[in-house]
């Protein structure tokens, strides 16, 4: 119910993007602006508009007590994209590698066992498997990830983000929030990166009237 004034511009490029990630061209997207200029209400405004698009929305949002927590982010991450409907198409061994995270998914993928998942500190391995699951929810429908306040996920998340590779021909749009700019996403050498800069005094005179 509330109106979203000053972001008509952003919103239009957002759902341009949104477009050609429907048309298989996956996208990467990263929202960089200070706290409280209005990046999480952009992506309230995105959501609602996607979602009557007919997009699968998955957000997550990171919160500064889980940063310490290893692999929390991730496992917030998987468990949402798993609920979808594609999940099942994963590989056995994609699973293995997320049953080692989120144990309780053994449910869902029952023919994928836990032993030997993880190496190296539990890095490698998954950032692919994290890749096809990615791919098996996009396949059939538009998939949109949203990472709202990736400046407080954890250390092994992001190192698994930033070595996940998005593949071509997945219907995926992956977009984040940061306010440092400083995000994993930039890794991978594909991010476009959008700044949402604060409301000018007509925007908040508007969203006042608006308000009244």
């Amino acid at each position: 119910g509330q109106h979203c004034v000053g972001r008509d511009p952003l919103l239009l490029e957002l759902l341009r993007e949104a477009e050609q990630a429907r048309n298989g061209s996956p996208r990467r997207l990263l929202l960089v602006g200070p706290a409280g200029v209005g990046k999480t209400r952009v992506l309230d405004e995105l959501e609602a508009r996607l979602r009557l698009r007919g997009a699968r929305v998955v957000r997550v949002g990171f919160l500064p007590g889980t940063s310490e927590v290893e692999f929390s982010g991730l496992t917030d991450v998987v468990r949402a994209l798993a609920a979808l409907p594609g999940s099942l198409g994963v590989s056995e061994q994609s699973a293995r590698r997320l049953l080692a995270i989120v144990p309780e998914l053994a449910e869902r993928f029952p023919g994928a066992s836990r032993a030997g998942a993880l190496v190296d500190g539990g890095i490698r391995g998954l950032p692919e498997a994290v890749d096809d699951l990615l791919a098996a929810v996009a396949e059939d429908r538009p998939v949109v990830l949203m990472l709202d306040n990736m400046d407080f996920a954890d250390l092994s998340t992001l190192r698994v983000f930033a070595s996940t590779i998005l593949r071509p021909g997945s219907r995926l749009l992956a977009i984040g929030t940061s306010r440092r700019g400083m995000s994993p996403m930039l890794s991978a050498g594909s991010t476009q990166v959008m700044e949402v800069l604060p409301l000018s005094e007509a925007d908040i005179r508007g969203m006042l009237r608006a308000v009244a």
